[in-house]
């Protein structure tokens, strides 16, 4: 799936929260990062057809670097338009939910449980010794999708365990 409309409805979701004071183009990388991993585990399928980046900071896709450029380290204040075939303009374009069931339900448990950490804590999280990132041995380097895929099916598991009744 293309990232720009996955950005927006994570946008849509914060702006929607009134959460959108520190939605920098960072925490918008990792929030993204947290989605991809969580939708690409759960499903099976990648959520999002660009690979991530070892960037210094962490996963980071190079494309929203660009498109989120402007903000520098201030929070994104409105939807990114892209190039809209149908229509003949640039817009803000959306997932099609339709087309894609799981991932209102997935984007809605991720915001949940990550919009309420701040973005150093979701750095802390995303540079864990064994997660994908510090595996990945240099700056640039595609990190694999295979790794972030077990990263969070660990997760996941883990979380199974703790759930579980006694």
């Amino acid at each position: 799936m293309r990232t720009l409309p996955v950005v927006n409805h994570l946008l849509n979701i914060a702006y929607r929260d009134k959460q959108d004071d520190d939605l920098t183009p960072l925490r918008v990388q990792k929030l993204l990062y947290f989605l991809h991993g969580w939708y690409s585990a759960i499903t099976g399928v990648a959520l999002l057809s660009e690979p991530f980046i070892k960037g210094k900071y962490g996963p980071k896709l190079l494309s929203l670097d660009s498109d989120l450029a402007q903000y520098g380290g201030v929070p994104v204040a409105e939807y990114i338009p892209e190039w809209n075939p149908g229509s003949e303009r640039f817009e803000p374009l959306f997932v099609d939910i339709k087309a894609v069931p799981q991932f209102t339900d997935v984007l809605e448990k991720v915001w949940q449980e990550y919009s309420r950490y701040t973005t150093e804590q979701l750095s802390t999280m995303s540079h864990a010794p064994t997660s994908p990132w510090a595996r990945t041995p240099r700056e640039g380097e595609a990190i694999p999708h295979a790794w972030i895929v077990e990263e969070f099916a660990r997760l996941g598991a883990t979380n199974r365990r703790r759930l579980a009744p006694a």
